[in-house]
C-alpha cells in the first residue's frame, strides 16, 4: 500500500501539469481538479489524456511525457498504452 507522500506526489504532478498545460485542458480544468480534490487520480489522468486527445492541435511534448512519466510511476501506463498511442497521433 502506498503511503500518504506517494499520494502527494502525484497528485502535485497532476495539478503541475494542469496549470502548465492549461491552454490544453479549457473547458476540462475545473473537472480534472474536482477529480484531484477527490483523490480521484487515475480518473483525473485518465480525464486528462481523454481531453488532450480529443484537442484538434498537437500536444506539447512535455505534456505528453509527463502524463506518460505520471502513469507510469502510478502503474498504469501499460493499461493506458492505447491511449498514448492515440495522443501521439492526435
Amino acid at each position: 500500500m502506498a503511503d500518504r507522500a506517494y499520494y502527494e506526489e502525484i497528485e502535485g504532478r497532476l495539478r503541475a501539469l494542469l496549470i502548465e498545460h492549461e491552454e490544453v485542458f479549457a473547458g476540462g480544468v475545473e473537472e480534472v481538479a474536482d477529480y484531484l480534490d477527490a483523490n480521484e487520480l487515475g480518473l483525473a489522468l485518465e480525464t486528462m489524456l481523454d481531453i488532450a486527445i480529443e484537442e484538434e492541435r498537437p500536444v506539447p511534448p512535455g505534456l505528453a511525457d509527463g502524463l506518460r512519466r505520471v502513469a507510469d510511476r502510478m502503474g498504469v501506463g501499460d493499461e493506458l498504452a492505447d491511449r498514448f498511442d492515440a495522443l501521439a497521433i492526435a
